[in-house]
């Protein structure tokens, strides 16, 4: 298949610089702020959908409010993804693995591996230490190897 580097090159070639933010307070935390955009491998932008599931799924092409996140850096390379509607961002563990926003804390399903590959390129890692890959428009922890799918871009604000 495609070398990691050339499927980044071609991912990046496409990239605009997205636009639209607007700050929510519910995004903030008195420790730290460090907003963030993150993209899939399709090049669409994470979002945090409002809906009966609070899925994240990847399917926007311009970010604002729901496609920002907080990363909340933890200790031991870990991180936490706040929404703007002040929920983070937690692998179901007992749905598959299946990212959801529903949680009012960290707690462990909330706590992402970051794997940072440079070029904006990372990996998260979930707590089954499984890799967060894209499914459909879904995001699911449930990969045991890399693959494409595995791949986002972290885009700082």
């Amino acid at each position: 298949g495609m070398s990691r580097q050339k499927f980044w090159f071609s991912f990046l070639k496409t990239d605009e610089k997205y636009e639209g933010i607007v700050y929510v307070d519910s995004l903030f935390t008195p420790e730290e702020t460090n907003i963030v955009t993150i993209k899939a491998s399709n090049n669409k932008f994470l979002c945090s959908d409002k809906n009966e599931f609070n899925y994240v799924v990847a399917n926007r092409d311009k970010a604002s409010a729901w496609e920002t996140f907080n990363m909340i850096v933890l200790k031991d390379h870990k991180i936490a993804l706040k929404t703007d509607d002040g929920t983070y961002v937690s692998a179901w563990l007992n749905e598959e693995g299946v990212l959801k926003h529903t949680a009012r804390e960290i707690n462990d399903w909330e706590k992402f591996q970051l794997i940072n590959l440079g070029k904006d390129s990372i990996l998260l890692r979930a707590c089954n230490n499984k890799f967060v890959s894209l499914d459909g428009e879904k995001l699911i922890a449930n990969a045991h190897n890399v693959t494409p799918a595995s791949f986002f871009l972290l885009l700082k604000e």
